[in-house]
């Protein structure tokens, strides 16, 4: 290839490359349900019998970048939590709420980035079953928090069946 050709192969990938557009979201993170997994029948070596495991993944946007936590915002603020799941199992056909985990995630981008981000987020849960009936039917609700501790909005899974039969 001749040195004119390869600089003008430069040149038009520089100009392709800088017409990337960049997405404008809200500073308030915003998230939508993306999927829900289940594991079945995972034996568990501590209650010595089977367990569940669920995988919820959502997608997420936020305008500054501001999502998850370092090891030193863990330390300086323990009680501090940037994900809430509830667990709502079903009852005599209603949701009645189970359960709720406060927990922490690591860095989406790093703090010296700012900008726009979005992505999938992944967070699994197991369920032994000397805990759950056969057949228990539970839904999942997230919210998340970015640094700032703008609230996210809150999404639901479909229902998902714990030791099925």
């Amino acid at each position: 290839m001749s040195a004119a050709c390869f600089r003008f192969n430069l040149f038009l990938m520089m100009i392709v490359s800088a017409c990337r557009v960049v997405p404008e979201y809200d500073v308030v993170p915003e998230i939508e349900f993306y999927t829900v997994k289940k594991i079945e029948k995972i034996y568990d070596n501590v209650f010595l019998s089977f367990k569940d495991s669920v995988i919820i993944s959502i997608r997420f946007k936020d305008g500054d970048g501001d999502l998850g936590m370092d090891e030193n915002d863990r330390r300086s603020n323990p009680g501090v939590y940037n994900y809430v799941l509830h667990v709502d199992r079903k009852r005599n056909g209603t949701y009645v709420r189970d359960s709720t985990y406060y927990e922490q995630f690591q860095l989406l981008s790093p703090k010296s980035a700012t900008g726009p981000i979005d992505g999938i987020l992944h967070n699994s849960k197991t369920f032994p079953y000397p805990f759950y009936f056969p057949n228990d039917t539970l839904r999942f609700s997230v919210t998340i928090y970015d640094r700032a501790g703008n609230r996210s909005n809150t999404v639901e899974t479909p229902e998902v069946i714990i030791r099925k039969q």
